[in-house]
């Protein structure tokens, strides 16, 4: 009633919903026992880990009550976790939105320019694509870049469940690809997988979608001979592994063919290039 005692005997459907979770399994509406004047237990399933929570019940016949817009509020933890996130610039996580190793994710990769460093994060996350916060040691994760010339980030541990890594890529491409592995031992804490416990790296929430790289700006000219191939990202900068000896000289592969004097005329090729020969 309007003082909060409890009233048997009057019928009513109830619907209770969870505003603060979009990705909760829907909640069967429930009939009061009008003999005690309440319902049975209601099964409540969320699926977004947060605090603040709250859930809300309506007359669902619209028979002339008030609903209660808010119970009191409460912190919804992440199960234990089960893998690897990867987050690319121009994407945003979205914790309860996913079945790892899909969903989770909104939003398009920006494409990168060779040469400028980006940073993409890394989450440790459960089931459902929250991350898992409390993990103690914290699981250590390397990216790897399909790109044949930049240096890999370091193999640091996460914090808190998230891991920031700066990566710069070199070469111009339309497929480059990044994925998150665990390293060595450190991996295998992710207690939502018994009995191995190994955090998993899968593919799409460890593994990029394919996405294009830009050439820098325009700084040379490279003269490509016959018998030479261009080779788009083999470069001699910062950001750039290092060459092995074997390997020739950055911008291109293979040797000149030797030219006769009484051949037909050489034909070479001048690529406008950026720093890194894309």
């Amino acid at each position: 009633d309007a003082f909060n005692n409890l009233v048997p005997g009057r019928p009513v459907t109830v619907s209770v919903n969870t505003p603060t979770d979009p990705y909760a399994d829907a909640v069967s509406t429930t009939d009061v026992n009008t003999g005690l004047g309440y319902t049975p237990p209601m099964t409540v399933t969320l699926r977004r880990a947060a605090t603040g929570h709250y859930l809300a019940a309506t007359d669902y016949t619209s028979s002339g009550l008030s609903a209660d817009p808010q119970s009191s509020t409460f912190t919804v933890n992440a199960a234990a976790p089960v893998g690897f996130q990867l987050v690319m610039p121009g994407q945003s996580a979205v914790p309860g939105s996913g079945n790892y190793p899909s969903g989770g994710l909104t939003g398009a990769i920006s494409t990168p320019t060779a040469g400028a460093p980006f940073t993409a994060t890394v989450n440790l996350v459960d089931k459902y694509m929250n991350v898992y916060t409390t993990l103690a040691p914290q699981p250590q994760v390397y990216l790897y870049t399909n790109d044949a010339y930049d240096i890999d980030p370091a193999t640091p541990p996460l914090i808190a469940g998230s891991l920031p890594q700066t990566d710069t890529l070199v070469t111009k491409t339309t497929s480059s690809v990044i994925s998150a592995f665990p390293d060595g031992g450190l991996g295998a804490v992710c207690t939502g997988n018994p009995p191995t416990n190994i955090c998993r790296a899968d593919a799409p929430a460890a593994v990029t979608q394919p996405f294009q790289v830009f050439a820098s700006t325009a700084v040379a000219l490279q003269v490509i001979l016959p018998g030479e191939t261009q080779a788009p990202g083999k470069c001699a900068q910062p950001a750039c592994r290092s060459l092995a000896p074997s390997e020739g000289l950055p911008g291109k592969n293979g040797t000149p063919t030797p030219y006769i004097v009484t051949s037909a005329a050489m034909s070479a090729k001048v690529y406008l290039v950026d720093a890194y020969f894309n």
